[in-house]
C-alpha cells in the first residue's frame, strides 16, 4: 500500500493490530446476524439462538428499534446513512465509508454504493464484489481513517464519524486539515484494507459456508 498521508503506513498497522479478532462463535454469530439483516428487515434478538454473552460482545456494534429489534450491526444499517448500497436489489446503508468496502465479502453479495465527498458532495459510486473493487467514480477518490482510541463502546462515535470519501487527495487533505490524527488511502487501497480485516477477523469461518446464514 502507498498511503496518501506522511507517517500512515505505520497507523495502518497500528490500525489493524487493534482490530479486535473473533473465535470461531463469534465469527458465525456476526455473520448470520450481517446476512440476516441483509434481507433488509429487523432482526429479532429471539431469531439468533445465541448466548448473551454473545449480544455483549458485540454490543457497541449494535443498534436496536423501540421493538427491540436488530436495525443495524457492524456497519450495516436499514437504517438511511450517507452511504447507500444496493444488495440483491434492497436499499441498504453503511455507517461509514470503509463499511461499504468490506461488507460485500462478508455477505458473499456484490453491492452497488452511492455516497459523496464529504467537502464538494460531489457523488461517488462504487461496485463492489466479495473479491474486488469492480468500479470507481471518481478514479481519484479517497477514504480518510483513524485510530479509535478503543473499539469498545459506540464505534461509530469512536472510529466510522471520521471514516469518509473524499473526491481526491487535495479535497481529502482540506477536509482533515484539523485532524492531523488522520490519514487517506485512494478507494482501491482501503478495498484492501478491508479484505485484510475480514481475514484477521474471520479467519475460523468458511464466510460463503456459514451455518444457519
Amino acid at each position: 500500500m502507498t498511503p496518501a498521508c506522511p507517517g500512515a503506513a505505520d497507523r495502518l498497522s497500528q490500525l489493524l493490530a487493534t482490530l479486535p479478532r473473533y473465535c470461531p462463535a463469534e465469527q458465525r454469530f456476526a455473520l448470520q446476524l450481517y446476512r440476516r439483516l441483509a434481507t433488509g428487515e429487523p432482526v429479532p434478538r429471539a431469531a439468533l439462538a445465541a448466548e448473551e454473552a454473545l449480544w455483549q460482545r458485540f454490543a457497541g456494534r449494535l443498534r436496536d428499534d423501540a421493538a427491540g429489534r436488530v436495525v443495524a450491526f457492524g456497519g450495516l444499517s436499514l437504517l438511511p446513512t450517507a452511504h447507500r448500497m444496493e444488495v440483491a436489489g434492497r436499499l441498504l446503508y453503511a455507517w461509514c465509508a470503509w463499511d461499504t468496502l468490506f461488507l460485500p465479502a462478508l455477505l458473499q453479495q456484490p453491492a452497488r454504493v452511492t455516497s459523496s465527498c464529504a467537502v464538494t458532495a460531489t457523488p461517488v459510486c462504487l461496485e463492489v464484489t466479495p473479491q474486488r473493487l469492480a468500479r470507481c467514480q471518481p478514479a481519484s477518490a479517497v477514504v480518510s481513517f483513524v485510530v479509535p482510541a478503543a473499539w469498545e463502546g459506540d464505534v461509530v462515535a469512536a472510529f466510522c464519524c471520521h471514516v469518509r470519501f473524499f473526491r481526491d487527495l487535495a479535497t481529502g487533505r482540506q477536509g482533515l486539515a484539523s485532524h492531523p490524527e488522520a490519514w487517506l488511502l485512494p478507494v482501491a487501497e482501503a478495498f484492501a484494507l478491508g479484505q485484510r480485516k475480514v481475514a484477521l477477523q474471520f479467519d475460523a469461518v468458511a464466510l460463503g459456508q456459514c451455518e444457519a446464514c
